[in-house]
């Protein structure tokens, strides 16, 4: 096994300020993203073919540099062979998405370029539902002239792929990088009305800068705008949506969301809120100065194939120059990474359904039963230990260390550049430091004020909580969502105080009447509004007489209550009605007679 070499970076930041080319057959560990390897390859002179996991990631790089063609899926041949004979272009420069490398590689001669497979990890983690593109890398690779894996995120040898186990590696040694705090939110459901909720907050100016939401469904997205609209926020122009442009999900975005609402690229101007797909988490280039990072990860949904929280390395530095780079926010439901405290219990489960899945493919090659098989099949759709290859199945043995290694990238350390500005003193990372999820509140709760603002109907109870908690933090906003929904909590926070709203549990009929009390009315005004009755109202003889005692009591009268003070303040019909084998006496109310706004 080969030792690992350093490269030392010095004071420099980018890759191309003290390297003409990357280290020739190669794995180099580059430590943090944003350090410009693709840069280097698409600048130097030499001819070089870069290869990457995704569309999204070309198209960046295209945006930022000339002479350089990309080949994905709807290139053509002609494009290709045309970029090939233009002979003003000295050095090639062709940037290739995995799946299309085996075409591309048959149109030139590889022995004339260099490759760079860049975001490497992808050849690990995306190893459980990407498998021809994974094996188009490795089947392609060393027919090049030489070749560089570049990756900030390394593979430990126990789980790196066997092609790739003892090519020399290099690391750079930086010294002007930081760790990255993550703070994280755990929560058990809800989580699309969560992010709405949190969004309001930054919409509402309760939260500053411009959130980043990485999260890799565009269902979820689609859910969380749907929120938000409801909410009355439907606007296309605060929303922007990065995720594959490809028909499917435009035709889901537009039949969800409505025809205004658009799939867009880096490259296109910023919004309020942006969310991103797994489209962007390697590679791309996002620029904004008031950009926020939160990744979002619902362990309860299989709509991923691997957990996003195994690319955080990946996505933190995504936003080069926000000067917030240095928090990562996650909001996540429980994972399955999460599930277990060793690698020694999660790799024993691993192996668990690593057997499991050769049981069922050992029974499906071995029986004629076409039922059985048909059933084996449909079953293992979804199963990404196993591969359907030429209506055969096959044990996917990739799995493994697919799954190994993004449990060990979830425990180890992440790291942004420090991009201080000249004059500003760096921090300097001497010793390897291990990064600490630190728990966060971002209170996120659907009750009380944010389920309000979801227009959902929330407790008075929690309302009056929440009233009372923004009061005292000075949070206007907030106060005036629920004084518009609930005026009655702001008059009795204003005339009875926090502490007798407490002792009132809260209840909001309670507090109504303690506000008649207290309040400067004539007592036949007061008498009627605690009263609370009604045109129409029907209500037997004797319980009123009990009420009417109750509320002289409450008012400090000095009286006893008969059934006729009712005429005092009402128009009535007196009748009589069956009840069992007993006449009951009840009383309809006509009219009230009393103006209930009068005042003293």
């Amino acid at each position: 096994m080969n030792t690992e070499i350093i490269i030392e970076a010095n004071d420099h930041k980018y890759l191309a300020e003290f390297l003409e080319d990357l280290p020739d057959n190669s794995f180099v560990n580059k430590v943090i993203t944003g350090c410009g390897n693709t840069f280097l390859a698409l600048t130097n002179k030499r001819n070089y073919v870069i290869t990457v996991p995704f569309i999204s990631l070309i198209r960046n790089k295209l945006h930022t540099h000339q002479n350089v063609l990309g080949v994905y899926g709807e290139t053509t041949d002609r494009e290709i062979l045309e970029y090939l004979n233009n002979t003003e272009i000295k050095f090639k420069k062709i940037l290739v998405t995995y799946d299309s490398l085996g075409r591309l590689t048959n149109m030139i001669n590889p022995s004339e370029y260099k490759i760079l497979i860049d975001e490497a990890h992808k050849l690990i983690d995306s190893a459980a539902f990407r498998t021809n593109a994974i094996e188009t890398v490795l089947e392609n690779f060393n027919k090049y002239s030489s070749y560089c894996f570049a990756t900030a995120t390394p593979v430990k040898d126990k789980y790196q792929l066997p092609e790739l186990v003892n090519i020399q590696k290099y690391k750079i040694n930086w010294n002007n990088i930081k760790p990255v705090n993550i703070e994280y939110c755990k929560y058990k459901d809800n989580l699309n009305k969560r992010i709405a909720v949190l969004i309001i907050k930054f919409l509402k100016e309760e939260l500053v800068g411009n959130p980043y939401f990485f999260i890799n469904s565009v269902t979820s997205i689609i859910q969380i705008i749907k929120e938000l609209k409801k909410a009355g926020y439907d606007n296309p122009e605060l929303f922007k949506i990065i995720c594959a442009n490809n028909k499917e999900n435009q035709i889901k975005v537009k039949k969800y969301l409505g025809e205004n609402y658009l799939i867009e690229f880096t490259t296109d101007p910023l919004k309020r809120i942006t969310f991103c797909t797994a489209t962007l988490f390697e590679g791309s280039d996002l620029f904004d100065l008031d950009g926020l990072t939160y990744v979002i990860t619902d362990g309860t949904k299989d709509h991923t194939k691997y957990d996003i929280l195994t690319t955080l390395p990946q996505i933190i530095g995504r936003l080069r120059d926000s000067k917030y780079r240095n928090n990562v926010y996650v909001i996540l439901s429980p994972s399955y990474y999460f599930s277990y405290t060793t690698v020694e219990e999660f790799e024993k489960e691993v192996r668990k359904q690593l057997k499991s899945a050769e049981n069922i493919v050992t029974t499906f090659n071995n029986t004629d039963d076409e039922m059985m098989r048909e059933t084996l099949k449909n079953g293992s759709s979804t199963n990404i230990y196993i591969l359907e290859r030429n209506e055969n199945l096959k044990v996917n043995s990739s799995v493994l260390h697919c799954e190994m290694h993004n449990y060990e990238a979830l425990h180890t350390q992440y790291y942004y550049r420090d991009y201080a500005e000249e004059g500003d003193s760096a921090t300097l990372l001497i010793n390897t430091i291990p990064h600490n999820f630190i728990k966060a509140n971002l209170e996120l709760e659907i009750e009380g004020l944010n389920k309000l603002r979801l227009s959902k109907k929330s407790s008075f109870k929690d309302l009056c909580i929440d009233y009372i908690k923004c009061k005292e933090e000075n949070i206007p906003t907030k106060t005036k969502d629920i004084e518009l929904e609930y005026p009655v909590i702001k008059e009795a926070y204003d005339k009875l105080g926090s502490k007798k709203m407490k002792a009132l549990k809260y209840i909001e009929s309670w507090i109504r009447d303690e506000l008649v009390v207290k309040g400067q009315l004539h007592d036949s005004v007061k008498i009627t509004k605690l009263l609370d009755l009604k045109v129409g109202d029907i209500i037997v003889r004797d319980f009123l007489k009990q009420k009417i005692q109750t509320i002289y009591d409450q008012l400090g009268i000095n009286k006893k209550s008969k059934a006729t003070d009712i005429n005092s303040w009402y128009t009535i019909k007196i009748f009589n009605k069956k009840i069992g084998k007993s006449v009951v006496a009840h009383i309809k109310i006509v009219t009230c007679n009393i103006n209930q706004k009068k005042e003293m």
